[in-house]
């Protein structure tokens, strides 16, 4: 109980360090708090305890402090830290303790909104890989939806990267993954309880503007031809659009509002997507 309540006081601790607002009218130094968080990810209150699964109360927690870490100050961290954080969150939504994904898989959630991992083609293709199986997999409602509102933020980091970089992000991300998040989201959208819709309804919409933002004729896109082919993107696009109009009878106020928001995007880009 001593150090569960250690590491709530830590997370606390973190989420005030990682404000802005609380640094600089404390007067504490980023540099102060990147050199803190070094020495705490070398020390067992974390790098032990994060990966004892057998004790999942703790190791769950521990995966909270990592969420409340701040981009800010994840930032400033030696590559190896940033790496050490990435790869044993990612591990740990597998684990076989339903309380340790739920809280690896929306540390994740958290972490793909940093402006250094934002960009990372590496890092958003093993997160999308590892939330496809979380929700296409996972028996459990509370990973699930943790899953989901992780998903929602990846596929807002998509349009971002869209928009800001254009082609030079979208012939990178591979268009499979981007199927493979489509199908998922629509197939779990049409049987998830409403708290986990109302994130899955804006990523469907999201998706949908980001593949109107590709030109599938493009010839660097030739190495996925392999993979896919337009008849499947329409297929699944049309899928996607099914599985929107099923949450029209959604009683909870959030899908109605992101639904409405889902289908504008649908309705504004179909023209514009380049499928024949």
């Amino acid at each position: 109980q001593i150090k569960l309540k250690s590491l709530k006081l830590l997370e606390e601790f973190a989420r005030c360090l990682a404000t802005d607002e609380m640094r600089q009218s404390t007067g504490i130094d980023l540099n102060d708090c990147c050199k803190f968080w070094s020495n705490l990810l070398q020390s067992s209150l974390v790098s032990v305890i994060l990966c004892d699964e057998q004790r999942y109360q703790l190791s769950s927690s521990a995966c909270d402090c990592l969420a409340s870490i701040g981009a800010s100050i994840f930032e400033l961290l030696p590559f190896q830290k940033r790496i050490y954080c990435l790869t044993n969150l990612l591990h740990l939504t597998k684990s076989l303790s339903t309380l340790i994904r739920a809280s690896s898989s929306r540390a994740l959630g958290v972490y793909v909104t940093f402006s250094s991992l934002k960009e990372d083609q590496n890092f958003l293709s093993d997160l999308s890989v590892c939330l496809i199986g979380l929700l296409s997999n996972d028996t459990n409602n509370l990973v699930r939806q943790k899953a989901a509102w992780s998903l929602s933020n990846l596929s807002e980091v998509l349009i971002e990267n869209a928009i800001k970089l254009g082609r030079l992000f979208i012939d990178e991300f591979n268009l499979s993954t981007w199927l493979g998040l489509l199908d998922t989201a629509s197939i779990s959208c049409q049987k998830e309880s409403d708290k986990i819709k109302s994130y899955l309804v804006r990523t469907l919409g999201n998706l949908i503007n980001y593949i109107s933002m590709v030109d599938l004729n493009n010839e660097n896109l030739n190495q996925y031809r392999s993979q896919f082919n337009l008849n499947k993107i329409e297929n699944s696009i049309t899928r996607a659009i099914e599985a929107l109009c099923s949450c029209r009878t959604a009683k909870m106020l959030k899908v109605k509002w992101n639904l409405s928001y889902s289908i504008g995007v649908a309705m504004r880009q179909f023209n514009s997507l380049k499928i024949s």
